[in-house]
């Protein structure tokens, strides 16, 4: 009912300078520890001239309004996710990483483990390393691992992040222990 409500909202998130989606700080800043911070920093000082009403703007750049939506919603107890794209869910991730979002993070993390195939695979690794998500990543290790064992072809293999093109190549070899 929050989500839907007009009344009461006391911020406006504005995405890559066009899109608008207004919310409400106090649901923001029990969900987010970055939108917290960001609201605490953007609160107006005790006067007698600030008033409940004071609007608050956070700036959001380089995020597609889909994905600080399908955040926020969350944020609203609102899930979607049986619906996500592997690219959505990826977007997600990342969001909910940044804007620390811990539950959402971990949801968007169980959604790319369960999904995880050779159409996304690059896609999922690349995502657990910018969100630093170590067990996505370690799934994805085992699954791109086992890709190369079986000789399967796996989409957009060359935009493989170079740490994880590495760290596969080092681990298809045996280690020599030398006495």
């Amino acid at each position: 009912m929050l989500w839907e409500s007009k009344v009461d909202k006391d911020v406006t998130i504005v995405i890559n300078n066009e899109n608008i989606i207004k919310a409400h700080k106090c649901v923001l800043k029990q969900r987010s520890s970055k939108f917290a911070k960001m609201l605490d920093v953007n609160a107006e000082p005790d006067t007698a001239a600030a008033t409940p009403t004071t609007q608050s703007t956070i700036v959001i750049q380089n995020k597609t309004f889909d994905t600080v939506k399908e955040a926020l919603m969350h944020c609203y107890d609102i899930q979607n996710s049986d619906t996500l794209s592997s690219e959505d869910a990826a977007n997600i991730l990342i969001f909910a990483a940044e804007y620390e979002i811990e539950d959402l993070k971990l949801s968007m993390e169980e959604f790319c483990v369960e999904n995880i195939s050779f159409t996304n695979a690059c896609l999922f690794a690349n995502s657990a390393l910018t969100a630093k998500s170590e067990k996505l990543k370690i799934h994805c290790q085992h699954f791109l691992a086992n890709c190369m064992i079986s000789h399967t072809a796996v989409k957009d293999i060359e935009k493989l992040n170079a740490e994880m093109k590495e760290t596969l190549f080092l681990q298809s070899f045996f280690t020599v222990i030398e006495n």
